[in-house]
């Protein structure tokens, strides 16, 4: 089951970062990207409490696979407003990059949690905190940037989405 379920995820995944893109076409990018990760947050919380019941979590699975990547294409659709055009490349290399290093540590430190003796619901659980965070930054930035005008910054003003 668990490999149907990992497959599940990962449809969901590739259909999240089409959904992200039809939608972000018709809204602003940046408050899809924080509905899609405080959906995806919700996601995991209610997978982790329906983990038992197989049925409910492989379309659960799907789900959060859709919000978590929705999620991820939301970053790349929100990046260009972020950074000026001399930081742009170097901005979203770095959030490639830190993207990558998560991709790699986090089956590492699952595992660790696990062999530690974690129920795997409680790391799902566990999954909701840097996915709320992300949400909470995304939405303190869009207050950050419509506060910065060009004379406090120094730079050209920010197209706020």
């Amino acid at each position: 089951m668990g490999v149907t379920t990992g497959m599940v995820a990962n449809a969901g995944g590739i259909l999240g970062c089409f959904v992200f893109s039809a939608l972000a076409t018709k809204f602003r990018s940046r408050p899809l990207l924080v509905l899609s990760l405080l959906g995806a947050a919700l996601a995991y919380l209610v997978f982790s409490l329906f983990f038992a019941q197989i049925s409910i979590a492989i379309v659960l699975a799907g789900l959060l696979g859709l919000l978590t990547n929705a999620g991820i294409a939301g970053f790349y659709s929100a990046s260009p407003d972020i950074y000026s055009a001399r930081a742009r490349a170097t901005g979203v290399g770095w959030m490639i990059g830190l993207g990558r290093l998560v991709s790699i540590v986090a089956p590492i430190a699952v595992g660790y949690l696990l062999a530690g003796g974690w129920e795997a619901e409680n790391i799902f659980k566990l999954f909701t905190i840097p996915l709320a965070a992300s949400a909470l930054s995304i939405i303190a930035l869009g207050y950050s940037l419509k506060r910065q005008t060009p004379q406090t910054s120094g730079l050209p003003p920010v197209a706020v989405s």
